[in-house]
């Protein structure tokens, strides 16, 4: 950088002035003064010794990079800040200004619309504040509207707000959510209050026949073994809501292959193992517009290096799939079509576990290697148009050889959006002189995007770089780790912490 004939020159300036014992105004950065025998120049207010100026080190790190830059570029000729105590030593936390009032919360339900609930069953929702969440209350309601029961809840430091279910009558219900922190959300989530289970269907041969004689809400059992689906008279059922297929009682159940599509029908598939060994997606479906629930399986793919090879064919699910305690392998993305991952794993992938999920809590990821130099490989990732509420809590990714977060190149704008509790660590741990990865080890906000209400907390880049070249605005942004922090977006990078 070439910055040395600045820095000479304020030097002489500030020279002059204590020759001349003039009396001195209030300091701003850019300043110099004497400090025994030493000079310092005042840097996003910190005093820092010439020398390491003279080597373009403006944050006093020790090392030269684009940071120092955005430093000095955005500080110098600015007010100095007002002095503030300094918080407990530590070198890669930090704190950025809370944001304004008037970005309302972000919330997100951790539970799967339409799903069969009884008493005792707790609904959880999250809830997320730039400034804090005051309380939460529930309110649940019959088709009519009228209140069944209510509950109110205090303010929760992990975010997460639960509703327990009162005993009622049987019936769809919905369960409204009012979050207050001084402006206010509201979401809903429609539900069916069911007191007792129905009798199970037992798989025979034909699960086109065992689906619809179980009927909505109903229940399939299969016997131990691996199946392979087959159906007779095929043909989209309609409107059916949540039929669970699950391993009768004590069974260990593998689906694996089929010569079919399995009924059009909106489908809850529960502690199934399900793999891929022939040339064809096992999960497909007669009809695209149904639902898929994934709930404690187990997704074996065929070759993380094959576009298709994964278990379930996303594009015969447009209305959405949820993941929950599902565990994915040997693909090349773990969770497609995505609306909801939760509690899940994944590992051996070749491109990325998340893409586009709207809200993606508590996942673990290992080993992620891209299939080839040009695919981008990202534990989660979002691109294309304008969004809200994007959440992202309790991610934990080990031996990643491609990127990490990534929110990508468009101009369109994302209305409050939630990182936090993302922890991330790349294999192998040290590449090049600085100790942090390269390209292939960078997270980032990408240039020309739009973040409106950040929220980015907690989160562990712990040998990886963190790029922001968007635009971020209303934002709060606090005790994160680096191993390098670059970019020229807003806000600048010593807003985002010290690495």
């Amino acid at each position: 950088m070439k910055l040395v004939p600045i820095i000479l020159a304020t030097l002489f300036t500030a020279a002059a002035a204590f020759a001349a014992d003039k009396p001195q105004p209030s300091p701003k950065n850019g300043d110099v003064r004497l400090e025994g025998s030493n000079v310092e120049v005042l840097v996003a207010g910190k005093w820092i010794p010439a020398d390491r100026l003279a080597h373009g080190d403006f944050n006093g790190d020790g090392r030269t990079d684009q940071l120092d830059y955005a430093i000095w570029s955005t500080m110098v000729n600015q007010p100095a800040p007002s002095p503030t105590p300094s918080p407990t030593p530590t070198p890669t936390t930090t704190s950025a200004p809370a944001a304004a009032d008037g970005i309302p919360p972000v919330v997100t339900w951790n539970a799967v619309p339409g799903a069969f609930v009884k008493e005792g069953d707790a609904v959880e929702l999250r809830a997320y504040s730039l400034q804090t969440v005051h309380h939460v209350t529930f309110s649940l309601r019959d088709a009519k509207g009228a209140e069944l029961a209510s509950q109110e809840l205090p303010t929760a430091d992990d975010a997460r707000y639960a509703f327990r279910v009162p005993k009622i009558a049987d019936q769809p219900v919905e369960l409204r959510a009012t979050i207050d922190d001084g402006d206010e959300a509201k979401t809903t989530l429609p539900l069916v209050y069911r007191g007792a289970a129905p009798s199970p269907n037992t798989l025979e041969t034909d699960w086109f026949e065992a689906v619809e004689t179980a009927g909505d809400g109903g229940i399939v059992e299969l016997p131990a073994g691996k199946h392979r689906i087959s159906a007779s008279n095929l043909r989209d059922l309609g409107y059916c809501n949540w039929v669970t297929i699950r391993p009768a009682a004590g069974a260990e159940v593998t689906i694996a292959g089929g010569d079919t599509s399995l009924p059009g029908c909106d489908l809850h598939l529960v502690g199934l193992t399900i793999e891929q060994d022939d040339g064809k997606q096992t999960i497909r479906m007669s009809g695209d517009q149904h639902r898929l629930w994934l709930d404690g399986c187990t997704l074996v793919g065929r070759d993380r290096h094959v576009e298709l090879a994964h278990p379930v064919r996303f594009q015969c699910f447009r209305r959405g799939i949820w993941y929950t305690h599902t565990k994915v392998s040997n693909v090349r993305r773990a969770f497609p079509g995505a609306v909801l991952i939760s509690a899940c794993e994944a590992r051996g992938l070749g491109e990325d576990a998340a893409q586009n999920v709207p809200t993606v809590l508590d996942m673990t990821v290992n080993d992620i290697h891209p299939i080839d130099p040009s695919v981008h490989a990202d534990v989660w990732q979002v691109w294309g148009a304008e969004g809200s509420g994007y959440v992202i809590d309790g991610v934990t990714a080990t031996d990643l050889h491609g990127a990490g977060l990534f929110i990508g190149k468009d101009s369109a704008k994302i209305v409050g959006m939630v990182i936090r509790n993302v922890d991330l660590s790349w294999s192998p741990p040290i590449v090049g002189p600085t100790g942090c990865r390269g390209q292939g080890g960078r997270s980032s906000i990408d240039s020309g995007r739009q973040i409106d209400g950040l929220l980015f907390e907690n989160n562990k880049f712990r040998n990886g770089r963190f790029s922001n070249n968007g635009r971020v605005t209303h934002y709060r942004i606090e005790n994160n780790e680096y191993c390098e922090l670059i970019g020229s977006g807003s806000p600048p990078p010593y807003r985002w912490g010290k690495p």
